[in-house]
């Protein structure tokens, strides 16, 4: 079973299965306490990750590919999200968390969407083509979507 998780405001994790027998867990960052990421496996002892590797404060999303090669990472701070998608084989092997591609929406918003023949749909409610974040602004709210391609993080529609 591959899938993901949303921050529940009553559970202090976040849990995204990556088998029957296994998860990847994260805590939710709350205040100066620190966030730290495991894969908690049945009859085993958690194994720790690292801890604050996010792009901002609290994570708020964790969504894992059917195929497993990439998990997707939503970070919230001061209500402004940024999404990464994140090589999970390498990250669970050991290797430091590091966002293959970075998507920030600012000023607007963007989440997590599905997964649709090996790329991310995502959406978002401002242009991510548009780089300046005034003009960008200026188009806020109308809902857009976005294939994103992990290979070289280009947007497509």
């Amino acid at each position: 079973m591959v899938d993901g998780a949303v921050a529940d405001a009553s559970d202090p994790t976040i849990r995204a299965e990556l088998s029957p027998r296994c998860a990847l867990e994260v805590d939710v960052r709350r205040d100066e306490q620190v966030a730290c990421w495991r894969v908690d496996c049945v009859d085993a002892v958690p194994k720790e990750l690292g801890c604050d590797t996010t792009a901002l404060h609290q994570v708020a999303d964790v969504q894992i590919a059917p195929d497993q090669q990439w998990m997707t990472v939503t970070s919230v701070g001061e209500g402004h999200p940024m999404l990464e998608l994140v090589p999970l084989a390498e990250f669970l092997a050991g290797k430091p968390y590091r966002a293959q591609c970075t998507i920030n929406p600012y000023p607007g918003s963007v989440y997590f969407a599905g997964w649709a023949q090996g790329k991310l749909r995502l959406g978002s409610d401002v242009d991510l083509s548009i780089e300046d974040t005034e003009a960008r602004a200026a188009g806020i709210g109308e809902e857009r979507h976005y294939l994103l391609n992990a290979a070289d993080c280009a947007l497509g529609r």
